[in-house]
């Protein structure tokens, strides 16, 4: 295979992987939104979701003593 043609598929499963995680996070949101108004998490007419973080900081190293800044699906 080419490197052309290996580029060109490469970032086709990529936009697909980013188009689908983007689709599932949607629903996901549709989900935690509908469950807090059926559990009546409602305040001023806007639907309260509950969030629970580690505080962990995002760290990618390969040799080298790198914090990233950002996730993979915010790079192009």
């Amino acid at each position: 295979m080419s490197e052309k043609t290996y580029i060109s598929y490469h970032n086709n499963v990529m936009n697909n992987g980013k188009d689908l995680a983007m689709k599932e996070m949607i629903n996901a949101g549709k989900k935690e939104y509908q469950l807090a108004v059926e559990a009546g998490n409602v305040k001023n007419g806007t639907p309260e979701i509950t969030v629970i973080v580690d505080g962990a900081w995002n760290k990618q190293s390969y040799k080298s003593n790198y914090n990233a800044l950002s996730d993979y699906w915010g790079k192009n």
